[in-house]
C-alpha cells in the first residue's frame, strides 16, 4: 500500500495513503556506532501477507507480503537512493555492453537458499522463466517477455541480450527480476508455494518460522545468509494493522519498532519529537492523484476526463481536506528536478469549460454516472472532490468508501472506475511500466501511440538533451490526455523507533534491514 518510487521499488500505480511529508534519508553516518546482535523487532505493516510467491506479489511497500518478501529473498541488485546507481546484493557485479543491449550479471560465489539448494545462474533463469507461464498470471510476465534472451553462461553468470538498449535495466533487477526463489521448493510445493512457512524458501537475511494469518508472521535470522554477521536483529515479527489510529497509537506506546502509516500528515511532528526516524525519499515525479480507468464507458472519452480535471479546484480541495497543509501540485516532475518543465502543467479550476465538455458528451450519450472509490482514511479528500465534481450538470459522481486493505486488490483486478492512486518515479523503466500501453503497471489502461514511441526511445537514450525532449513529450501528452487529476506530492516513509540504530539506505523507501540493530 505504499508507493513506489524512482528506484528498486518503483513499480506503478498504487493506492495513495498519505499526505506529503518532509523526511530525509539518513546518512550512512547514522550507522557509525558498533552494532550489537540479538533481539526481536516488531513491524506494523499495512496489510496481511497473502502469498510470498513472487509471481503473486502485486502490491508494493508496506504490505505484509512485500515486506516479508524483502526479508526472505533479498534482491539481486538495489538502487542507491542518493546516487541512483546500482548497488550489488546477491549479485557480485553487473556490466553492460557499450550499447546497453547486453548485460552480464555475476552472482556471488557460494550462494545457497535456506533449503541448501544453490542459488546459481540456473536458478535465476528458472525463476525468470516461471514469470512467463500464462497460468500463473505473473505481474512481471511482460517484463520478462521483453528481455529478449537470457542464458546461464556458467554457474554464476547470467547473460541477458535485450532486443533494444535499456540503460535502466538495473532497476528491473531490483524489482520483479531481483527476488529469487528456490527451484527445489517451487517444484516441491507447486501451486501452494509461498502459502506456508515451509513453502517459502529464499536466500535472504531471514526465514519464515511461523505464520498466523490475520495476526502475525515471525521471521528468524537465516544462518546461511551471505553477508555475515548480518542481519543483526534475530527475529522480525510482522503484524498487519489496517486501522491508522490503532497503528499510530501502538507505535507511540512503544509496541512496535517499525511501521508504515496510512496517514502521517499531522503526526509527523509528534513522531519526530519522540525520536522516531522517518525513512523515505521524495520522488522525482508524480504524486497522489485521482486516476481514471480508461476501460470504463465515459472515462474512455477524453472530454469527460478533461471535465473532471477542469472541475477540480486544488486550493479549495486542500483547505477542505487538509486545512491547507498539503502541497498541491500541477506538474508531473518536481520543480528543481532535471526534467521539470514549467510550461507543462495541469490546467484546472475552470468550471465553465468543464461544463461545455460534459454538455458535448451528454448530447451524444446522455447523462453519465460514475463511481469514485477510495480508502476510508481519505474520506475527507474524497468528499471534497465529489462536491466539486457534482457541480457539473449531466454528470453524477458517487463516492464509495472502502477499507484501505481493499483498494490495492481492486486496482489489480480492475474493479474500479476512479480511484486515488500514487504515481511516483521518473526513471525510464518506471515510466515505461506505468504508461506504456501494455506495461505491467498500466492499471488505468492508458494508450497513446505517441507516448509508447517516446517511452521506447527513452529506454535506451543517453543524450541528456534528447532525454529532456522525450520526458517533455511524455509528460505533456499525459496531461493533454487527462489521465489523472493531480492532488499532492507524496512521500511514504517507514517510521523507525528511537530504539533502533544503524539506519542506512537500501532503496528510497526502505532502509537496509540487515544493518539495523537494537540498542541495549
Amino acid at each position: 500500500m505504499s508507493i513506489v518510487r524512482r528506484s528498486v521499488c518503483a513499480l506503478a500505480w498504487l493506492t495513495a495513503i498519505t499526505v506529503a511529508l518532509s523526511a530525509a534519508i539518513p546518512s550512512a553516518g547514522a550507522a557509525s556506532q558498533k552494532p550489537r546482535s540479538g533481539g526481536t523487532a516488531t513491524f506494523l505493516v499495512s496489510g496481511d501477507a497473502v502469498s510470498l510467491d513472487n509471481v503473486r506479489l502485486t502490491a508494493p511497500g508496506g504490505t505484509g507480503s512485500n515486506t516479508a518478501a524483502l526479508f526472505v529473498y533479498d534482491s539481486l541488485v538495489t538502487i542507491d537512493p542518493i546516487t541512483n546507481k546500482p548497488m550489488m546484493r546477491l549479485a557480485q557485479s553487473l556490466k553492460s555492453s557499450p550499447d546497453a543491449k547486453v548485460w552480464t550479471l555475476k552472482l556471488r560465489a557460494g550462494l545457497t537458499f535456506s533449503d541448501g539448494t544453490p542459488l546459481d545462474a540456473a536458478a535465476v533463469v528458472v525463476n525468470w522463466d516461471r514469470h512467463k507461464i500464462p497460468a500463473l498470471a505473473s505481474t512481471c510476465s511482460t517484463t520478462v517477455a521483453n528481455l529478449g534472451t537470457y542464458v546461464a553462461q556458467d554457474a554464476t553468470t547470467v547473460v541477458v541480450t535485450l532486443p533494444q538498449a535499456r540503460v535502466g535495466f538495473p532497476v528491473l533487477l531490483g524489482q520483479c527480476l531481483g527476488q529469487i526463489q528456490s527451484p527445489t521448493a517451487v517444484a516441491k510445493y507447486g501451486a501452494t508455494y509461498g502459502s506456508t512457512p515451509e513453502s517459502v524458501v529464499g536466500a535472504g537475511p531471514y526465514v519464515v518460522k511461523d505464520w498466523v494469518r490475520g495476526s502475525q508472521m515471525t521471521l528468524t535470522r537465516n544462518p546461511n545468509y551471505w553477508d555475515k554477521p548480518r542481519p543483526y536483529i534475530d527475529t522480525m515479527v510482522l503484524k498487519p494493522v489496517t486501522d491508522a489510529a490503532q497503528k499510530l497509537s501502538a507505535f507511540q506506546l512503544g509496541q512496535a519498532d517499525f511501521a508504515y502509516f496510512v496517514s502521517l500528515d499531522e503526526q509527523v511532528a509528534g513522531l519526530k519529537a519522540q525520536g522516531a526516524t522517518l525513512y523515505g525519499s521524495p520522488p522525482a515525479g508524480g504524486g497522489a492523484d485521482v486516476a481514471f480507468n480508461q476501460s470504463v464507458p465515459g472515462l474512455d472519452d477524453v472530454r469527460i476526463r478533461r471535465a473532471l480535471v477542469l472541475a477540480t479546484d486544488p486550493a479549495d480541495l486542500n483547505v477542505k481536506a487538509a486545512g491547507g497543509a498539503s502541497k498541491m501540485v500541477d506538474t508531473f516532475f518536481v520543480k528543481g528536478s532535471a526534467h521539470y518543465n514549467a510550461n507543462v502543467r495541469q490546467k484546472s479550476n475552470d468550471l465553465k469549460e468543464a461544463q461545455k465538455l460534459v454538455d458535448e458528451y451528454t448530447a451524444e450519450h446522455g447523462p453519465l454516472t460514475l463511481t469514485f472509490t477510495l480508502a476510508d482514511s481519505l474520506t475527507a479528500w474524497g468528499t471534497a472532490q465529489v462536491q466539486q465534481w457534482n457541480r457539473l450538470n449531466g454528470l453524477t459522481i458517487e463516492l464509495e468508501v472502502v477499507p484501505a486493505i481493499q483498494t490495492n486488490t481492486r486496482l489489480t483486478l480492475g474493479n474500479w472506475q476512479m480511484a486515488v492512486t500514487a504515481l511516483a518515479g521518473a526513471d525510464p523503466e518506471t515510466l515505461y511500466n506505468i504508461m506504456y500501453s501494455t506495461g505491467r503497471g498500466n492499471v488505468i489502461h492508458y494508450n497513446n501511440p505517441k507516448v509508447d514511441a517516446a517511452l521506447t526511445q527513452l529506454l535506451g537514450e543517453t543524450n541528456p538533451a534528447k532525454q529532456q525532449e522525450l520526458y517533455t513529450t511524455i509528460s505533456k501528452a499525459f496531461l493533454d490526455d487527462a489521465a489523472v487529476v493531480y492532488w499532492y506530492r507524496v512521500l511514504l516513509p517507514v517510521a523507525i523507533s528511537s530504539k533502533v540504530a544503524g539506519v542506512v539506505p537500501f532503496n528510497n523507501s526502505q532502509p537496509d534491514y540487515t544493518k539495523l540493530w537494537l540498542k541495549s
